[in-house]
């Protein structure tokens, strides 16, 4: 049983900033696509556009895709065992026992956003939307973060999604891997101006994760 992340008030938030939807290893929500959830540290979130990766906080820096030579997602947590099944159900079963919600997290786990630029790996940590993503839903992600970097893909099109959805439901793996596919399906041989990327016809299968 994957637990679901789900905002909640807090001062680094505003109400605009919550409102989102978690597909994959990205949200996207009103105020645009992020890598990972805007997280309760303010110095900690990567915010994506068409333009490049922009890192949340008082001290933010943003690359270029075109300055970016790979962009990688490490530490994503995975779908549990058995063993860790049985132990996450019953700490949901606990945590209603003391008056929670099962299924829903205060605090998100951490992954790390693994830059590579002509300055060398950059690491900017992020927080996860679930304790247990599927091996489909990483890889999927992972592959439209490639094309995304390369210049195959556009976060737009997790933008466009939101503003005809506007939907802010906590959507079963299944439903976001579904999605996935359809944003990798419709960015068929589309190239951002100026890439020097291949190509990429349309796909809905991913190769193995790592």
């Amino acid at each position: 049983m994957a637990l679901e992340f789900t905002l909640k008030s807090s001062s680094t938030h505003s109400t605009s900033q919550r409102q989102g939807c978690m597909i994959g290893l990205f949200w996207i929500g009103t105020n645009g696509a992020y890598l990972g959830i805007p997280s309760f540290a303010p110095t900690s979130g990567l915010a994506l556009s068409p333009a490049g990766l922009q890192t949340l906080g008082p001290e933010s820096r943003a690359w270029a895709w075109s300055e970016l030579q790979d962009v990688k997602v490490i530490g994503v947590p995975a779908e549990p065992t058995l063993g860790e099944r049985v132990e996450s159900v019953v700490s949901g079963l606990l945590a209603f026992a003391l008056g929670g919600t099962p299924g829903l997290r205060d605090m998100p786990d951490m992954m790390t956003v693994e830059l590579g630029t002509a300055e060398g790996t950059i690491e900017i940590p992020v927080a996860s939307g679930t304790s247990a993503y599927s091996r489909q839903e990483t890889a999927l992600s992972r592959t439209l973060l490639t094309r995304i970097t390369q210049g195959t893909a556009s976060p737009a099109v997790m933008t466009e999604w939101w503003n005809e959805t506007r939907t802010s439901a906590i959507l079963p793996s299944h439903e976001r891997e579904t999605v996935l596919q359809r944003w990798l399906a419709a960015q068929g041989t589309w190239r951002r101006p100026g890439s020097e990327g291949a190509v990429c016809g349309p796909t809905t299968t991913p190769p193995e994760p790592e």
